[in-house]
């Protein structure tokens, strides 16, 4: 006779967003549910605004400590019968995330209240269906950065970390200056009972002393006009110019709108097919090993906004206009004048791996910051160097340009440009 196995219990815990207090006060559901909870966690600032709602006596009441994510981990080892209490809606740039890590295990029901996003755009009567809505909570600075300055309007929850008036100081310090006073600041707060709405210019956002925990929104100045006098196709994110005007294509621009050493910058189309080699994603980290003009990074994180780079460039003159040209196209990503290959720090582990030629005889240092099925892409004008990679990678393409110039009598002919090698594959093809 087989015997039966028992089945492991089901863990359940029970995600409320707490945003109003009358919104509390009059849901029944939600007093059940935290009535008939053992345990809570939660912040003091969230224990003190429910104790005079409900009654938390026989109740294990514990605190999110300094370590946010290890009072997850100790939370989720105590018996079922759980609650969370969190903000807004838990599963919109909220806490669920987190959660569902570490309860894997659990049977997670969330409770949603009103967003603090919408709330916040709700007081100023703002659309936010076009607006891109950033946490700042574990993300990379330069990610929030880069994002904001890519987006027409903007919605940041901001966090200890970073606070409105420590964004407003790095955004003076990496966005091009044009497009700051294109737009208006407003720090909203209090959104749990009465809002408070404050409207800065980016030089008096860094002097605000609001609460960490409020809403920054960025948007263009007098943004009703401005949407309605434009046709409803042009409304997305190609509206991302200082001037607010339809802009060109986010990758193929002109070598022209760059500073280089020389003649060292990628053509347009050589750019547009390691474009469509590297695939930028949003999320994903790109590590580039010997920027040079930066152009492919830049024209990368245009059509990936919340994607992370990283760049790597050891020349000074190189690297200075990366520089130039990273605050004239108003993208923001980390960069450093150093030689990867020497760099000592840790680095996170790459999605992405762009490699700006050079020699290879470092190669496994490269693969030891790759994550598995990580994509990496080699730019050569040496065939042996890119034949060197291909034998590890899979796989070459010779790009041969040959650019059109007009004759004295009108007629035109072409003119070779040397080519370029390029080599792909994934990591976990080597």
């Amino acid at each position: 006779m087989t015997p039966i196995k028992k089945s492991k219990p089901t863990y359940i815990v029970n995600v409320i967003g707490f945003m109003n207090d009358l919104e509390f006060r009059v849901d029944t559901n939600l007093q059940s549910v935290l009535q008939s909870a053992k345990y809570i966690l939660m912040s003091k600032t969230n224990h003190l605004r429910l104790k005079p709602l409900v009654n938390l006596t026989n109740k294990q009441v514990h605190y999110f400590g300094h370590d946010y994510f290890k009072s997850l981990e100790e939370f989720a080892k105590l018996p079922s019968n759980k609650v969370i209490i969190a903000t807004g809606d838990p599963g919109y740039f909220g806490a669920l995330r987190s959660i569902r890590y570490y309860f894997s295990d659990h049977k997670i029901i969330s409770y949603p209240a009103k967003t603090s996003v919408s709330l916040a755009f709700s007081v100023l009567g703002e659309t936010w269906d076009d607006a891109t809505v950033i946490s700042t909570l574990g993300r990379p600075i330069f990610s929030v950065l880069n994002a904001i300055a890519q987006s027409l309007k903007t919605a940041i929850l901001c966090s200890k970390q970073l606070p409105p008036n420590k964004l407003g100081k790095l955004l003076i310090e990496h966005v091009e200056v044009n497009w700051l006073h294109s737009r208006d600041f407003y720090t909203v707060y209090n959104l749990h009972s009465d809002p408070i709405v404050s409207k800065h210019s980016i030089e008096s956002l860094i002097d605000v002393t609001v609460n960490y925990d409020s809403i920054l929104l960025i948007l263009p100045k007098n943004s009703n006009k401005l949407l309605d006098s434009l046709p409803h196709h042009s409304l997305g994110p190609s509206l991302i110019a200082s001037n607010l005007k339809v802009i060109s294509p986010v990758f193929g621009e002109p070598v022209e709108d760059f500073l280089a050493v020389g003649s060292m910058i990628t053509k347009p189309e050589v750019r547009a097919v390691i474009l469509s080699k590297l695939a930028p994603q949003n999320y994903c980290t790109l590590l580039e090993v010997g920027a040079g003009s930066g152009s492919i990074s830049i024209e990368a994180i245009k059509l990936a906004p919340l994607m992370r780079v990283i760049s790597f460039e050891k020349d000074p003159t190189a690297y200075e206009n990366l520089k130039g040209n990273m605050k004239s196209h108003n993208v923001v990503f980390e960069t450093h004048l150093s030689d990867f290959y020497k760099y000592k720090r840790t680095l996170p582990k790459a999605d992405r791996i762009l490699i700006g030629g050079g020699k290879l005889d470092q190669f496994d240092r490269l693969l030891n910051v790759a994550n598995p099925n990580a994509t990496i892409v080699g730019t050569f004008a040496s065939l042996d160097r890119a034949q060197k990679l291909a034998k590890i990678l899979g796989n070459l393409v010779q790009i041969n340009i040959n650019t059109g110039k007009t004759f004295t009598d009108g007629t035109m002919h072409l003119v070779a440009n040397n080519p370029v090698f390029i080599v792909w594959g994934q990591f976990n093809s080597i």
